[in-house]
């Protein structure tokens, strides 16, 4: 009688086992999960807003930039384009920003140019829906939000180069979000992220000055309604004030000094 049961039953080692099985159901359930499915219209939107043309007419000046440096590999120090004030000292803080615009422009001609922008589009609002929902813990809330910031953001879609400066800040306060809520976090990435901010666009100044708003709440300590306040612990407060005073040296290192 065993014998015949042991025919007709499938053998069990010709059959997934059910931790496979399990792995498998997770990684389908993260991919089409509702976040993921927020994300993905957040995806849609930016890219539908974005892909209308080429609404910044500064592109050219741009691109005519970064030639003159890859072709003479030199940058430009003096004004070249005007006629009041042609040969006056000039310093270029958006170097850095320009290369990739051009390059695209090389490779892909005017797409390659929107696909630069695209890129750093969804880089912005991805990273933006990520620090909300890290933040309050609501994902319906975060991308409600981020949706709104979108139609308030359209004044600088296009190929801009603050399009880099609105990347880095995100990039920030998800590292100092991120060492609020688990007093850790990699701030020796800030100095490098600062040395490129500064060779990309002038907005850096105010990613130091968030970064110092940050520092000095963190020396307060209360709870006034919803608004709460944890002291920074000494050894919290110097990682931060190491790190602060490390990214405004790497400010220095760029062509123009």
């Amino acid at each position: 009688m065993n014998e015949q049961l042991s025919q007709l039953l499938p053998d069990p080692a010709g059959l997934p086992s059910q931790n496979h099985g399990g792995r498998l159901t997770g990684i389908a359930g993260r991919i089409f999960s509702f976040p993921v499915l927020l994300a993905s219209l957040l995806v849609t939107i930016v890219f539908a807003f974005a892909c209308r043309g080429l609404g910044d007419p500064d592109i050219w000046w741009h691109l005519r930039n970064a030639e003159y440096l890859i072709a003479n590999h030199k940058f430009i120090r003096f004004d070249m384009y005007s006629f009041t004030a042609f040969g006056h000292p000039w310093v270029n803080t958006e170097w850095l920003a320009e290369v990739p615009y051009y390059l695209a422009w090389r490779a892909f001609g005017l797409v390659g140019i929107m696909i630069v922008s695209l890129v750093l589009l969804e880089s912005i609002f991805l990273g933006l829906f990520y620090l909300c929902w890290k933040e309050t813990g609501n994902v319906k809330a975060s991308a409600l939000a981020c949706y709104f910031a979108i139609f308030l953001g359209t004044v600088s879609f296009g190929p801009r180069t603050i399009l880099f400066g609105y990347m880095y800040m995100v990039l920030l306060l998800v590292i100092l979000q991120r060492f609020r809520m688990r007093r850790s976090a990699p701030l020796w990435i800030l100095p490098l992220l600062f040395c490129l901010w500064a060779n990309t666009h002038g907005s850096w100044s105010l990613g130091l000055i968030v970064f110092g708003i940050v520092i000095g709440a963190g020396m307060i300590e209360g709870n006034w309604g919803r608004i709460t306040a944890v002291r920074w612990s000494p050894s919290e407060l110097r990682r931060l004030v190491h790190a602060f005073v490390a990214s405004a040296a790497a400010l220095f290192i760029n062509p123009y000094g």
